[in-house]
This record gives structure tokens, C-alpha cells and sequence, in this order.
């Protein structure tokens, strides 16, 4: 499932690093698998329901070799309108293969079209991914 991000966790790696987790209440992350023409890597992805599309560092989606689409989309950054190169990305959430749309960001993150298309919400209470049922609508991204 995914994981909420409110508590701080520490972990000791075999080879001698300290992994810290702790970021502000209401952050929610999950982990996924992005599948590329040069490898696969699994990823801490931020859930931001405020964005649209599947997101990493251009030097990740470049190093994965994921495909470019041949189009671009126009974003609303931090930094104004933008218009970016999209790519095609393979992967695994939870369980679930999908195929989306990527677009490069600062911020790795899964954006609403993907929680949309596999029918993931985030409950608001325990900062967790879930499954929508078959028979549940669409709410946005929240319970």
C-alpha cells in the first residue's frame, strides 16, 4: 500500500547508510516501478492530487530510456506556464501495471490521471492509497 510520510522512521541499510522518513503530516508517497528500454528502478513517488500527469527528473527518465511520445503538454509550474516534452512510462503501483503519460519534474510524483486510472484514492484520515471499489465514483483523488 502506500504510505503515509506523518511519522519518522529510521533505517539501517546492510551496507552502512541511515535512511531517514519524516515530512509533514498530510504528504502521502508510494513506491512504484517504472519499467524503461535501458532498466527498471522503484521509486518513492509523492501523491499529488493537484497534478495531472506521472512525474521525474529528466535525467531519470532519460537514464530508464522511457519513449518519447513526440508531443508536449503545457503546465502550470511554480515558475509560471511551461511546455514540456511528454514520454511514455511502464509500471507497477501496488499491484497494478499501468502505461502513462510522463512529463519531467523536480519532484517525483504520481498525478491524478494514474490514480484515476487505476482507481487509487488517498484517504484523507490515514494518508493512504486505496482501491476504489467497482461500484464507488470518482471523487478526485480523496474519499
Amino acid at each position: 500500500m502506500g504510505h503515509h510520510m506523518g511519522g519518522h522512521g529510521v533505517t539501517a541499510a546492510a551496507d552502512g547508510s541511515v535512511r531517514v522518513r519524516g515530512v509533514a503530516v498530510g504528504i502521502t508517497c508510494a513506491t512504484a516501478t517504472i519499467i524503461g528500454d535501458r532498466w527498471s528502478r522503484e521509486y518513492d513517488l509523492l501523491v499529488d492530487t493537484g497534478a495531472n500527469f506521472l512525474a521525474l527528473p529528466l535525467e531519470e527518465i532519460e537514464g530508464l530510456g522511457l519513449w518519447p511520445t513526440g508531443g508536449t503538454v503545457r503546465l502550470i509550474s511554480a515558475t509560471g506556464m511551461v511546455e514540456v516534452d511528454t514520454h511514455f512510462a511502464i509500471g507497477d503501483l501496488m499491484g497494478m501495471r499501468f502505461g502513462a503519460l510522463m512529463v519531467p519534474a523536480s519532484t517525483p510524483l504520481i498525478g491524478c490521471e494514474l490514480l484515476q486510472i487505476l482507481r487509487f484514492k488517498v484517504n484523507p484520515v490515514t494518508g493512504q492509497l486505496e482501491r476504489i471499489l467497482d461500484d464507488e465514483p470518482w471523487t478526485g483523488g480523496y474519499l
